[in-house]
């Protein structure tokens, strides 16, 4: 008898230990699909800086100054990159940057700018894809800089910009990790 209760105990510890071992097993796979999943939704990181000359009288202009910057935090390059600022405004407002346009006769060589502006498909949506081969490597940053945005104080305004990251691994955009918005009253 003492053989078989010696088995048996050997057999619930030998148990045990399985069902512990595929409970470790377990975490450790989500763990690592938590891993995964966290470089995958964080592969590009987007995000804004800004300055404003702001003058509160009416008919005088104000002026945002910013710059949207792309890191990529994976561990490959990314392709086919591609920004879309997005501009909600209640007043009229003029948008410049550096940025060519595709069928521009300007000279690229003397005007060097690493984003082309795409169609609009909405007046709200900016969109720009980074020309040449559009590859930003693991741990590089790019910035689409010294964007600005013009505007009158004729009367009460408000403006928010947010921006959008796509890639060849990210179809569906990754919003920036900030936005810019400026209101004003007169």
């Amino acid at each position: 008898m003492s053989s078989y209760h010696e088995l048996k105990r050997k057999l619930d510890q030998w148990n045990k230990q399985t069902s512990d071992y595929l409970a470790q097993i377990e975490q450790l796979i989500n763990k690592k699909q938590e891993e995964t999943q966290y470089q995958t939704s964080s592969r590009l990181t987007g995000y804004f800086t800004s300055s404003m000359h702001a003058v509160h009288h009416k008919k005088q202009e104000n002026v945002l100054l910013g710059d949207f910057y792309i890191k990529n935090n994976g561990m490959e390059a990314v392709r086919d990159l591609n920004i879309c600022l997005r501009i909600q405004a209640t007043t009229r407002f003029d948008f410049s940057g550096k940025y060519h346009l595709k069928n521009s006769n300007l000279n690229k060589n003397s005007f060097p700018s690493v984003w082309e502006r795409v169609e609009q498909e909405s007046e709200e949506d900016y969109w720009f894809k980074k020309i040449d081969d559009g590859i930003l490597e693991p741990a590089d940053t790019i910035a689409f800089p010294n964007f600005q945005l013009k505007w009158r104080a004729d009367d009460n305004y408000a403006i928010s910009i947010e921006g959008f990251v796509y890639c060849s691994l990210e179809k569906d955009g990754i919003p920036s990790l900030n936005q810019i918005n400026v209101s004003g009253e007169i």
